[in-house]
């Protein structure tokens, strides 16, 4: 790999927030003088090899690093095509996730912030003893990738519910493909889970509508639970934090990518015992 496309993937990667083609030639004609012409050969050839794509996202379009191999996500998670090579090591799990219709195959922040949120938690002192005996739902769950890596991690039961015919099929097929049956079960209605029976609930899920589950999410949420949920703009987590607060549960952790947001929330034991110390605030 040439010096410049080392360059423009490391920009990409590494910045805070969507990079579109005029604000990468801002950036590389400010810092390395190069014009738009060269520039945007290289962003074709790295294209055409498969290493950025385009993601259209509310009307504007943006250049991503491409999913098209193994990508390592969070500290011990990689996802990856069925097809692509193994690298994944000791402690480490490699998710399978065919290319499909369905929102989630880790190319867009909403799903990499879950995921290390995910990560982070059940690899926690307190979570990772009792993770095996405790019962997750995963509110929205389209690929099924967040109740996957939960089951692959090590949590005993996970439900996956969705209402979309499309995510349903497909959810289905990565967790056959993950051999995951067992632990995942799929469903299609929330009216089929048990009142406080739920000891983590995922939610990639867009501001207004987490604030609509509200109320579900508290039927289902056991008295020590803890809420990871995705879809957020930053600026919207304070409002989502306070009417969770309202409902007794507390932000242990909060993480940012590309101007999207993920937080934990907790409350119960999980939140007294320790979660503080171990995951920050």
């Amino acid at each position: 790999m040439d010096s410049l496309d080392h360059q423009i993937l490391h920009y990409i990667s590494e910045s805070r927030n969507s990079v579109s083609f005029r604000r990468l030639h801002q950036r590389f004609k400010y810092v390395h003088q190069l014009e738009a012409k060269p520039l945007k050969q290289a962003v074709k050839r790295l294209v055409q090899e498969g290493r950025l794509c385009y993601r259209t996202d509310f009307g504007s379009t943006y250049l991503d690093i491409a999913m098209n191999g193994p990508v390592k996500i969070s500290e011990h998670v990689f996802l990856k095509p069925p097809a692509s090579r193994s690298i994944a090591g000791q402690g480490e799990w490699e998710i399978l996730l065919e290319k499909g219709a369905a929102f989630g195959r880790g190319d867009h922040p909403t799903t990499r912030l879950a995921i290390q949120l995910i990560d982070d938690l059940l690899h926690d002192t307190f979570w990772k003893e009792k993770k095996h005996s405790i019962m997750a739902i995963d509110i929205g769950t389209g690929s099924g990738v967040l109740a996957i890596v939960a089951a692959v991690i090590g949590v005993g039961r996970v439900k996956a519910v969705d209402i979309d015919p499309c995510a349903i099929f497909e959810a289905r097929a990565n967790i056959q493909l993950n051999k995951m049956e067992k632990q995942v079960v799929l469903i299609d209605d929330l009216q089929q889970v048990d009142s406080g029976c739920c000891d983590l609930i995922l939610a990639n899920l867009r501001t207004p509508t987490l604030m609509g589950f509200l109320p579900k999410i508290l039927d289902l949420a056991s008295i020590d639970s803890t809420l990871i949920f995705s879809g957020m703009r930053t600026d919207e987590t304070v409002f989502v934090c306070d009417r969770y607060r309202a409902a007794g549960f507390f932000q242990v952790k909060l993480c940012s990518e590309k101007d999207w947001s993920a937080l934990i929330l907790s409350r119960g034991d999980f939140l007294r015992d320790t979660g503080k110390r171990t995951l920050g605030y």
